[in-house]
């Protein structure tokens, strides 16, 4: 939403301008129009030569399919609709459970993918200031976690990166009492799943599938679904709070206060 909002704008600027290029190019604002392009060719061109080692036995490094397998397979290729995440379809008791060939998958990728611009959109255009955009970020990767297809116990930690770093450019303890708890459920799951499966060797278990489907574990992802479902409502809120009416709610600092305290301060 960033970059195509200003690669417009300059777009814009650069036509009523009329200047030309040995002019535009050393201005700030109009030479977007160039080095946006060339930024993102650069940063495919990085990528490719990257993984092009593992590409080129796999389907001879044709870039296309690169694209294809790399960039888009992905956003519309799942095999369950949560398995152990923290996601919505875990409420539905869906965790584990394979996704039909009859379910669309393209579409709902597509109409997913509007929405999530469309809120993207409205939080940053409100306010047009880059510290919200890792705010954005961080809202976008727990949407995704949240309500897309094929969340798992790890497919929240970008987003807590993401909220750290708003945090830092906001200052807003709520984002901390996002984290907080969402650290936490994450932290869990993972854990859960890695006990489940047999990897922690201090544990006498070995199943060959680490899913939740019955039982206690069950029970255990549908509540840490829940209350992450409920947090990404809260953020929700937060986002709309800070961009539309600029309310801001610091964390107060005091070095001799005790750790407790510090934490039940946090969430007061």
């Amino acid at each position: 939403v960033y970059y195509v909002y200003h690669f417009v704008r300059s777009l814009i600027a650069l036509a009523r301008s009329q200047k030309p290029f040995s002019d535009a190019i050393k201005d700030e604002e109009l030479s977007l129009v160039y080095k946006l392009p060339v930024f993102f060719v650069g940063l495919f061109l990085a990528q490719y030569i990257v993984s092009l080692p593992l590409t080129i036995s796999a389907y001879h490094g044709n870039p296309f399919t690169f694209i294809g397998k790399v960039f888009l397979a992905p956003l519309a290729d799942f095999d369950y609709f949560a398995y152990n995440g923290l996601s919505i379809f875990a409420l539905f008791g869906k965790n584990a459970e394979f996704v039909s060939s009859s379910f669309p998958k393209a579409v709902f990728t597509v109409c997913f993918a509007v929405l999530v611009f469309a809120l993207a959109a409205i939080v940053y255009f409100s306010r047009k200031n880059r510290a919200v955009l890792p705010l954005i970020g961080a809202y976008v990767y727990f949407t995704l976690s949240t309500y897309f297809l094929g969340s798992t116990a790890v497919s929240l930690v970008p987003a807590l990166v993401l909220l750290l770093f708003s945090f830092v450019y906001i200052r807003d303890r709520r984002l901390l009492q996002v984290f907080a708890l969402n650290a936490v459920l994450a932290g869990t799951m993972i854990l859960a799943t890695m006990y489940n499966g047999g990897y922690l060797n201090m544990a006498a278990v070995s199943t060959a599938d680490s899913a939740f489907t019955s039982g206690g574990g069950l029970a255990l992802v549908i509540i840490c679904a829940l209350l992450a479902v409920a947090s990404h409502l809260y953020l929700t809120l937060i986002a709309f709070d800070l961009t539309m009416s600029n309310t801001l709610r610091p964390l107060e600092g005091d070095r001799k206060i005790s750790y407790f305290r510090g934490v039940g301060k946090l969430f007061r």
